[in-house]
């Protein structure tokens, strides 16, 4: 044979210490009349977490939650562990408990309703100098927090207050299920509309999120008068924190990968295979198709991953493809060998998976010398019920038949282990758009 072308009813409650770092805004050391440690101190004695998911019904998906934007402080401790809390941040009370998107206000109301709407995260004694307890607890303070849930991201979900004219991002909108996205820039007297009305960012169901797609022009550039901080969107009642947009934009690197059967793997017919395409692209919308044994399904920026079972034996190609909105294309191939097996021994054949290490497909290569590296490529051969690993070392077993276009220059090696049949540079005359293919036979 020969190688392929370049190729049910049940719930639970959540208990105290349940969480996982990222999700605890703070520790008690009891559920009630107690001290308060950061989420990252006392761990082993303070372990009545209070947590995000548990409050709030979902987990917190933003980065760096833990981290002070100003806007998120929850409450105010005399230090970063065993400490008492206050209201007020200042000179004695100087750490702050920060988390996530959090907006919170301080209410002595009774009851458990909250003056914002919010949550109760925690029950203070008293404005300061005070002992925490859980929501659930009696004390008079409550900590009423709402998580306003909407935020801007990259086209990786990571979560941004910057991008570059250009640019295509996200925004995401937790505990909102249907509407537009409404792009405005914040002004002193009166704000631009970017995208209102008729032009409003289409909203769509991503999971629990309501996500809509924005790709920044100059159009929407062109409405705010030479000025590009401090642009926000809202939804559903929601305003979104800022972000700010730079005049020159750069693109980020796209890349697709083919995580599994990576080039050269191999399995026995009918065996189930995951097939998983990783990809990444920052700041542009993928639209991708994976194809495999004549299967076709589409994908975006988070990849895809799927069972394929291949019912029959012989050497099979992955391929996945990318387009961005910018028109960059990117592509990775896995050749793959299935081998024949009957009654638990393998069937006498051949099998071989060319794979082209390097350059990888569609690379922008400065000049006009590029490296090649085919040693990756492997064969299979069965005999006798059992089969072994032929790899391009072992002499005298692979021939390589590579074809260079647009020129058309052919290059074969024969029944060789040299290494220059599979590890070599060439250099190419023309400028522009040049390929090369792999055939490799056993």
């Amino acid at each position: 044979m020969m190688g392929f072308v370049f190729v049910l009813l049940s719930f639970s409650l959540a208990s105290a210490g349940s969480c996982s770092d990222d999700q605890t805004i703070m520790r008690l050391y009891s559920a009630t009349n107690s001290h308060v440690s950061a989420w990252d101190q006392n761990v082993a004695s303070y372990v009545e977490e209070i947590c995000y998911a548990d409050i709030f019904g979902t987990a917190y998906s933003g980065t760096s939650p833990h981290v002070c934007t100003g806007l998120n402080r929850v409450v105010s401790l005399s230090s970063s562990s065993n400490a008492h809390a206050s209201t007020t941040s200042d000179a004695v009370y100087n750490y702050n408990v920060c988390y996530g998107d959090l907006e919170c206000v301080y209410d002595s109301s009774a009851g458990n309703a909250c003056s914002n709407g919010g949550k109760i995260v925690a029950r203070l004694f008293s404005n300061s100098n005070a002992h925490v307890s859980y929501a659930s607890g009696s004390y008079p303070v409550k900590v009423c927090c709402n998580s306003i849930g909407v935020y801007w991201t990259d086209m990786n979900g990571n979560r941004i207050s910057n991008a570059e004219i250009g640019d295509t991002v996200k925004l995401v909108a937790r505990g909102v299920s249907s509407g537009n996205f409404e792009i405005k820039e914040d002004d002193v007297v009166l704000d631009d509309n970017i995208r209102t009305g008729a032009s409003a960012i289409v909203g769509n169901a991503v999971g629990s999120d309501w996500v809509g797609v924005w790709t920044i022009n100059n159009a929407d550039m062109a409405k705010t008068s030479g000025d590009w901080d401090e642009f926000y969107f809202e939804i559903g009642g929601k305003v979104s924190e800022y972000l700010d947009i730079d005049h020159v934009g750069s693109d980020d690197i796209m890349n697709v990968s083919i995580i599994t059967p990576y080039c050269g793997q191999y399995f026995d017919e009918g065996v189930v295979s995951n097939i998983v395409v990783s990809t990444s692209d920052t700041d542009d919308l993928i639209t991708g198709t994976v194809k495999v044994n004549g299967i076709e399904k589409n994908f975006s920026n988070a990849g895809i991953s799927f069972a394929h079972t291949f019912g029959s034996p012989g050497n099979f190609q992955v391929v996945a493809e990318v387009l961005n909105d910018r028109g960059k294309k990117s592509r990775a191939i896995s050749n793959i060998m299935v081998l024949d097996k009957n009654a638990g021994s393998y069937v006498d054949g051949e099998y071989v998976a060319a794979c082209i290490k390097e350059p990888k497909d569609f690379t922008n290569i400065h000049g006009s010398v590029v490296d090649f590296d085919a040693s990756t490529t492997l064969g299979i051969r069965a005999s006798g019920g059992s089969f072994v690993e032929i790899r391009p070392t072992q002499g005298g077993v692979f021939s390589w038949y590579w074809t260079f276009y647009p020129q058309n220059i052919k290059r074969n090696l024969l029944n060789t282990s040299n290494t220059s049949a599979y590890i070599f540079t060439a250099t190419f005359p023309i400028a522009g758009d040049n390929s090369a293919s792999l055939r490799v036979e056993i």
